[in-house]
């Protein structure tokens, strides 16, 4: 693997990651701007965006598009984070230049158009629905919305129907100047790709344009107690209860105490092995799902979470030993699950990522949204496995004790409306 970047003179990154036994290269281009960025008026404003770049561009219609990319990519689509909005396509490694264009095309000149616009609200509004449907889903959003008072941690990624039907071609204009400009957008090619051709396509394809994003912060109100410490949820036709527990944590300290803190969560809560697990699963079958962890957004906040899916009427009891397995040290009689969290973390070391093309994207956007330079990718397993390996049961019990109070908590149920 060999990382390379070029940085334009308007500020565009240009990065590529060429693994040359690859048959594919995957093509991005990323705004540096996500649904925390959505007005509180209009919540799902970049999630919408997202969609809307498909419909329409200076040089081709909708069906244009659909039609050149069945023809010459592998797959496309469009992702939005907090903090990010990615476009991509997968092609075979010959189709370089084809790939550029059409990603490059619906990336800086898409236009929107008027007769798309009302249509696109339909898709996006069942897609909302559909998560909102989820219970594990719905009682993150709920738990967020107890951890967080301002935090756009809070808010509803996909966006709410209210703010969905105020979004207007006007708004999304507005933010394609705002936010879709060199200075703020990444152009990522991994897989089977030489770098120069990578730079000049796409240096053919986004013009030069000096213009700077706004700068924002959020406050991540790690200090701030829940807003309450408890929310019941009732829900119709449910035949199962849904119990999240979690509490805010740093999003970002160093890599030392970022890799303890999620040692520490797979020992407690992921995993086979972990309390959660043989608790609520292995040693009283009342669960099928349970599993947890931390979420984080640098710059933006971070959460740690527990979640069990249990048959109603076992909910105070489930609760009860959430609370066993949150709340009690780790101590030696935790040795067990200890090594075999250290040794699972090895193992997925030692495989990596190998040719996931999406999974070396992924940790490239991450390294630059920590603000870290691209060397540090070449030496992420390494650092890893360096940090992982000397962390000690009293390394985990630190960071249980600094980050796993009670009073920091807050607790989510989402039960059948039963009368």
């Amino acid at each position: 693997m060999t990382l390379r970047e070029t940085v334009r003179r308007d500020g565009l990154r240009i990065i590529t990651c060429a693994i040359p036994t690859q048959r594919m290269v995957l093509v991005s281009l990323s705004a540096l701007v996500g649904s925390a960025y959505d007005p509180e008026d209009r919540q799902g404003l970049f999630h919408y965006f997202e969609h809307m770049a498909f419909k329409g561009t200076e040089t081709r219609t909708v069906k244009d598009i659909y039609a050149f990319t069945e023809r010459n990519l592998l797959s496309t689509n469009a992702s939005t984070y907090r903090d990010r909005t990615e476009y991509y396509g997968l092609a075979v490694h010959t189709k370089l230049d084809r790939a550029c264009d059409i990603i490059a095309d619906i990336y800086a000149h898409s236009t929107f158009p008027a007769t798309e616009i009302k249509k696109e609200k339909g898709p996006v509004l069942l897609e909302a629905a559909r998560n909102k449907d989820d219970d594990g889903y719905f009682a993150g959003l709920v738990l967020r919305g107890l951890l967080y008072e301002k935090n756009p941690f809070r808010q509803f990624t996909t966006g709410t129907p209210e703010g969905i039907a105020r979004i207007s071609r006007k708004d999304l204009l507005r933010e394609k100047a705002r936010w879709y400009v060199p200075s703020n957008t990444i152009a990522l090619a991994v897989g089977r790709v030489s770098h120069d051709a990578f730079v000049k396509e796409i240096s053919a394809r986004i013009p030069i344009d000096h213009t700077k994003a706004p700068k924002v912060a959020w406050d991540p109100e790690f200090s701030l107690p829940p807003r309450r410490p408890e929310e019941i949820v009732f829900r119709q036709d449910r035949s199962k209860s849904t119990i999240v527990m979690g509490c805010k944590v740093p999003d970002r300290v160093s890599d030392r105490a970022d890799d303890a803190e999620d040692f520490m969560s797979a020992l407690l809560v992921s995993g086979w092995s972990s309390r959660l697990w043989n608790e609520v699963r292995e040693a009283r079958g009342l669960a099928y799902a349970a599993s947890g962890g931390v979420s984080r957004a640098v710059g933006i906040g971070a959460y740690f979470s527990a979640f069990v899916q249990t048959s109603p009427g076992k909910e105070a009891l489930v609760a009860r030993l959430m609370r066993k397995v949150l709340f009690t040290p780790i101590t030696q009689r935790d040795r067990a699950i200890f090594e075999a969290t250290r040794e699972a973390v090895n193992d997925a070391i030692t495989v990596g990522y190998g040719e996931n093309l999406d999974a070396w994207a992924s940790l490239i956007y991450d390294t630059i949204e920590r603000g870290e330079p691209l060397s540090r990718v070449k030496r992420h397993f390494e650092n890893e496995r360096r940090i992982v390996n000397s962390l000690t049961l009293r390394d985990a019990e630190t960071m249980r004790r600094e980050l796993i109070r009670p009073e920091r908590f807050a607790t989510v149920m989402v039960r059948p409306n039963v009368k």
